[in-house]
């Protein structure tokens, strides 16, 4: 954004089957919100201000007819992808989080 005031930068980690990165998105009054620049890369917020984490749309996609399927059990699939990342050297910094925020975003997306 070519504005100078009000302008912020918001890191956020994405997360996706095949990684975890941290991506930092520009925002200002004049600038798109952070939902619609993640949502232009295919990734969902955690949270609809200022998310700290997204999750691809592939992914929830994934999860959302995996449950349609299975009994729901949000925690295991965050450690099963916490673990699987990790092996691939892709570690979170937040501990448990990711199934906290994951939670959300996967009851968000399928509101929506």
């Amino acid at each position: 954004c070519s504005c100078m005031t009000h302008h912020r930068t918001l890191k956020v980690v994405c997360v996706s089957i095949e990684a975890l990165y941290d991506i930092e998105l520009s925002l200002c009054n004049h600038s798109r919100s952070a939902l619609e620049q993640l949502m232009e890369i295919g990734y969902f917020p955690c949270a609809p201000v200022y998310p700290t984490l997204a999750v691809s749309l592939d992914m929830l996609e994934l999860v959302s007819i995996l449950f349609v399927h299975s009994a729901p059990n949000e925690r295991a699939w965050a450690v099963t992808i916490t673990k699987y990342l990790k092996n691939r050297g892709h570690e979170f910094s937040t501990g448990d989080s990711l199934w906290r925020w994951f939670a959300t975003a996967l009851v968000q997306y399928q509101v929506l």
